[in-house]
């Protein structure tokens, strides 16, 4: 049963790490057309914090929220990840 664990759990982790990336290629996309800075290279931060604390999770541990090194990689991941789309919220949708 571990092993069904570390497989579900690193596949949410690259599900995951393919909806940050879409987001970061749309942030790009509106920098090259709009010609505002999005700093869309800041999503690498929340990317990275899911990665570190995913793989910690599914290589030492196996069990969700059982270590609180990897539920803060994950928080932090998630925050970051929250502010920088509703930055690329606000610059998107704000009247010129």
């Amino acid at each position: 049963m571990g092993s069904v664990n570390e497989i579900l759990t690193l596949y949410t982790l690259i599900a995951t790490g393919a909806l940050v990336s879409m987001l970061a290629l749309i942030a790009r996309f509106y920098q090259v057309r709009s010609g505002e800075r999005s700093h869309y290279q800041l999503f690498l931060i929340p990317l990275g914090l899911f990665i570190l604390g995913g793989l910690y999770q599914a290589l030492t541990i196996g069990i969700p929220g059982d270590d609180p090194l990897d539920n803060s990689l994950l928080c932090l991941g998630g925050a970051s990840l929250f502010g920088l789309s509703y930055r690329l919220f606000y610059l998107m949708t704000r009247k010129r």
